[in-house]
């Protein structure tokens, strides 16, 4: 799992919104192709769950300074 270092690390917020539309996309694709219920489908969702509430987190440390 990625981990952004500082406020100042752009590279990793960006990486981690690129990450998150990415899974975004997959997680689309692969729940029309194989069902959302599909187990394959359902890892996805988690993953992008586990990347959103790093994102979340990060701005909120973030945004109280």
């Amino acid at each position: 799992m990625l981990t952004l270092q500082s406020p100042n690390d752009l590279v990793g917020q960006q990486e981690l919104r690129e990450r998150i539309d990415f899974l975004r996309a997959k997680l689309i694709k692969t729940g029309l192709e194989n069902g959302f219920q599909h187990v394959q489908t359902i890892k996805i969702s988690q993953d992008l769950d586990e990347h959103i509430a790093q994102y979340q987190i990060y701005y909120q440390q973030n945004s109280c300074e």
